[in-house]
């Protein structure tokens, strides 16, 4: 269990950004965040004790995160290039995301999609095969 030091301002926009459960807890990647207490609990390796770069690291993702607006779906796909900004690192992102996705799975969809339910994920109906990562809105 690790306490991460965000602010109560930057918990309050990250509640109103998410839809929280009962337990007080917004679920990413893996991970619990107690947006009441701010205890940080890794799903998968319950007794790890982080080093301060990785809790000052998850704590700058989220506390940036708490900076954004909330957008609503429009149900269309969006490349990533077309992002604002994402021109300048498509190709990285493709490199560093997509592409070791792809190796990892391969032609194995069935565990692609178990494996993007441990991150409440779903499958989707798009091209061979797709998931969507971090549905909490539904």
């Amino acid at each position: 269990m690790t306490k991460l030091k965000l602010r109560e301002d930057q918990l309050k926009k990250i509640r109103q950004l998410i839809r929280v459960g009962e337990d007080h807890t917004y679920q990413f990647l893996g991970f619990a965040l107690n947006l009441e207490t701010n205890q940080l609990h890794d799903k998968f390796h319950k007794d790890i004790i982080y080093n301060d770069w990785f809790v000052q690291t998850i704590t700058l993702l989220l506390a940036h995160y708490s900076l954004v607006n909330d957008v609503a779906k429009k149900g269309k796909l969006v490349k990533f290039k077309d992002l604002s900004g994402g021109y300048a690192y498509e190709r990285a992102f493709t490199q560093k995301g997509v592409d070791p996705i792809a190796q990892a799975f391969g032609n194995v969809t069935v565990e692609l999609v178990e494996t993007a339910k441990l991150f409440s994920g779903k499958q989707l109906n798009y091209w061979d095969m797709s998931v969507e990562i971090l549905n909490w809105r539904e």
